[in-house]
């Protein structure tokens, strides 16, 4: 950047580079890129590991749930092995994470943005200036309008909905990585362990702190090898 300026042929154009640029324009020093990564990695860590855990609190709560998804995960290893194919095909897992999303979520309120300006939406509503923004994702997942029996943890539900419309994405828990990083992990556990909560059948109530939504960080899961599994 000291030898070229703002601007090159073979510039990077990645996340990394982004960073790099926003501090130099802020002419903050160079070790705010370095805070900035480890806040980025943080975030991305803390969403996966936060997601995993409410699914698989309700796998150890509701023991039922694991047969069919196993039955799934590993007819559909035996053909496409652990690859992204084999992923995009695990439609019971997916729904039964995208359900999991549903139920917990990360925070009870999500897209967070600050007016810049005044403005008026379509149906009159002016939004002043400096108006910080937000939607309501808690209450959208529980409302009637948008799920039959919103307060059911239903795994299948979204089976259901894409056997209606068979979208290749649509109704996917969330996008690429993060899915596909979710559900590879969640299916590994289904098919060599099984699992239940130290206190059978009882999935301890989620921890509100704020506006985060997380579960139990006390809750004890019992792990044991089955003696019979795909490698």
């Amino acid at each position: 950047m000291k030898k070229f300026g703002d601007d090159w042929s073979d510039k990077p154009n990645d996340m990394l580079q982004w960073i790099i640029d926003e501090v130099a324009a802020r002419n903050e020093p160079m070790e705010e890129v370095v805070r900035v990564v480890l806040l980025i990695n943080f975030a991305a860590i803390h969403t996966s590991s936060s997601s995993f855990t409410h699914a698989l609190y309700h796998l150890a709560a509701n023991p039922e749930f694991i047969t069919p998804l196993r039955e799934e995960i590993e007819a559909i290893v035996m053909v496409d092995g652990w690859t992204k194919i084999a992923m995009g095909k695990m439609w019971k897992l997916d729904s039964f994470m995208r359900e999991s999303q549903r139920y917990n979520g990360i925070n009870s309120i999500s897209v967070m943005r600050k007016a810049l300006k005044s403005f008026t939406l379509s149906d009159g509503t002016y939004i002043p200036k400096n108006t910080i923004l937000v939607t309501p994702a808690l209450a959208t997942h529980f409302d009637n309008e948008n799920y039959m029996d919103p307060t059911v943890f239903d795994p299948f539900r979204h089976v259901r909905e894409k056997e209606q419309d068979l979208s290749a994405s649509k109704h996917h828990p969330g996008r690429f990585f993060a899915a596909n990083e979710l559900k590879a992990m969640m299916a590994h556990v289904i098919v060599n362990y099984d699992v239940k909560f130290e206190k059978e059948g009882i999935r301890p109530e989620n921890v509100y702190t704020g506006l985060t939504i997380q579960p139990d960080p006390d809750a004890k899961i019992l792990f044991r090898k089955r003696e019979s599994s795909l490698n």
